[in-house]
């Protein structure tokens, strides 16, 4: 285990799992847009789908309309918190604005739960 076994008699100048031949981006956005018209066309529910369709997160025990914080008092972590399984709040801002800082309280916050 963890040893790689050479089985010729001259070790390859180079050795990758990547070809260094050119590969073709072009079919790259049509199999994205086949892939993600799938999920989007399924019946399972997912984070991925709840997030690819943009839906508008749910919470457990929470009515929100119109500002999602509103009713968490303004208090990000407590809105992740309440988030409902399989949804999904996207937290976005300029650099410097925190969003790193609420996902570390936030994640903090979930594990004490």
């Amino acid at each position: 285990r963890g040893k790689v076994q050479v089985l010729c008699n001259e070790v390859p100048s180079s050795c990758s799992i990547i070809p260094d031949d050119y590969v073709n981006p072009a079919p790259l956005p049509q199999a994205i847009s086949r892939n993600l018209r799938g999920l989007l066309e399924s019946s399972s529910r997912s984070p991925l789908r709840s997030f690819v369709g943009r839906e508008r997160p749910t919470f457990v025990g929470v009515e929100a309309e119109g500002d999602l914080l509103k009713p968490f008092d303004g208090s990000a972590v407590e809105a992740i918190r309440a988030l409902a399984k399989g949804s999904v709040l996207a937290v976005q801002g300029p650099p410097g604005t925190g969003k790193t800082r609420l996902a570390a309280e936030a994640l903090a916050a979930l594990m004490k739960d």
